[in-house]
């Protein structure tokens, strides 16, 4: 079997756990933002060498916010790696034609030297050792791939269960459809039995009424589709501990994801078990080198659970400690975000308080200054300024910026996702918010008294 598609494929579909645990070999045919008006050629390409009793597509590149995001990276890591053919003017051809792009913005994409030669990039020696288009086994893993293109993911993101479907449906945009309603008209003059299939994913914006959408057009051309996020009690799969984006799943989602689909593949068609031929013994050791790595990866990932979770649990303790430099020492936490300003500050201030501070760069010439101080703190100080006009950021979340969290830092406010937390008219005023949550964990102020000691005061919010 060949798995066709993006990231929705390697980070989720392993090859090596569905051999040990049915016995048919598969391969993960991708590449990251894998744009779906590739995939008919795609699909043409890899029958030119390889006879699969079945192909399976990812189909959730057809919804909109990632089909807008595959432009012209994901087409440029795909074409550029095939040799110079007339599939590939062909791809070339289509991909232009369904996304609009005239004959003269085409051109680099025919002669690729107009596009790269200015890129640095071609006077390194490592990147002429791939113009044969090969990179060896051991180059792979050394990415962090394992044999036949299965890319684990140790991270980790904390989601809350999806709400339940409608029946609601979206209209397709215009290329979307017409992209989508080609594919199922190759698949139905195809001599290769094609599966449809939506990985599962953390909606946004209009992604279940697009899923509907596709569902029910593959029906209506009686094309084979299965929507995973249908099945995912079945899977037994946790929004809480096994994505680490809304679109990608870590190695535990993968391993639950596996599983299920391999059961499904085995029950529903003819893909014949290796595990006991000699001929596939590759296979076997290849299995066992991976469930060995896949131990420590599994750890690696189950720390950073529990990290996060060990953060949640302490925010009730930070929310009611009355000790300054307690509260201090507890929000210095790589799971939180600290946002703070800084108001004129009376008297000196002792030597104990000066180093619980030092970290959120507060010094002595700060804390005393006219000036307000704005600051941005996330195991190390990532913003610190003078007061201007406004300081806008995102907490960086992963890498999608979907997923980021916008902030201000004005006169009169500090706010978070639209909620506003007014600052105080002197003392520090903070907001700290858990990155993973992304929630508010504690709004407060730290101010010195006439000792020079720190005094925290919780606010209401």
């Amino acid at each position: 079997m060949v798995f066709v598609g993006g990231s929705s494929v390697y980070r989720f579909w392993n090859p090596l756990q569905a051999y040990s645990e049915q016995g048919f070999t598969s391969y993960d045919y991708t590449s990251s933002n894998f744009p779906a008006p590739i995939a008919i050629g795609a699909m043409e390409e890899l029958k030119k060498t390889q006879d699969p009793k079945l192909i399976i597509f990812d189909i959730r590149m057809f919804h909109t916010r990632l089909w807008d995001n595959t432009y012209p990276g994901g087409f440029r890591l795909y074409v550029d790696s095939m040799e110079p053919s007339l599939q590939r003017m062909r791809m070339i051809d289509y991909y232009g034609e369904i996304n609009g792009i005239s004959w003269v913005d085409r051109l680099p994409f025919y002669w690729d030297i107009a596009y790269y030669h200015t890129n640095r990039a071609l006077s390194s020696p490592l990147n002429w050792t791939l113009i044969d288009h090969e990179i060896s086994e051991q180059a792979m893993r050394a990415a962090g791939y394992f044999a036949h293109g299965f890319l684990p993911g140790t991270e980790h993101y904390f989601f809350d269960i999806p709400q339940d479907r409608t029946d609601a449906s979206a209209e397709l945009r215009k290329n979307i459809a017409q992209c989508y309603i080609d594919l199922l008209e190759y698949i139905n003059a195809s001599d290769v039995p094609v599966l449809l299939v939506e990985s599962p994913f953390v909606p946004l914006e209009n992604d279940v009424e697009e899923m509907d959408t596709l569902l029910q057009l593959a029906e209506e051309y009686n094309v084979p589709v299965l929507d995973t996020n249908q099945y995912i009690t079945e899977m037994g799969l946790d929004y809480r501990t096994d994505f680490y984006d809304t679109n990608h799943v870590n190695i535990l989602g993968a391993e639950k994801y596996t599983s299920f689909l391999a059961e499904y593949l085995a029950e529903h068609y003819d893909l014949p078990d290796h595990r006991n031929d000699g001929a596939y013994a590759d296979w076997d050791s290849a299995y066992a080198d991976y469930a060995e790595q896949a131990v420590q990866l599994e750890e690696l990932t189950w720390g950073g659970i529990h990290s996060k979770e060990e953060t949640i649990a302490k925010e009730d303790l930070i929310r009611e400690t009355d000790d300054p430099l307690e509260w201090l020492a507890m929000t210095d936490d790589p799971n939180l975000v600290l946002l703070f300003d800084k108001r004129k500050t009376d008297g000196p201030v002792s030597y104990t308080s000066l180093a619980a501070l030092k970290h959120l760069g507060l010094s002595t010439d700060v804390l005393s200054s006219e000036e307000n101080h704005i600051g941005v703190y996330s195991e190390s100080l990532l913003y610190a300024g003078a007061f201007e006009e406004e300081y806008n950021g995102m907490i960086d979340m992963i890498w999608d910026t979907m997923d980021d969290i916008p902030y201000s830092i004005t006169e009169n406010s500090i706010c978070v996702q639209d909620q506003h937390f007014l600052t105080e008219r002197r003392g520090i005023t903070f907001v700290i918010v858990d990155k993973n949550t992304r929630e508010v964990v504690d709004y407060a102020m730290l101010d010195v008294d006439t000792d020079g000691q720190l005094v925290l005061t919780h606010l209401h919010f």
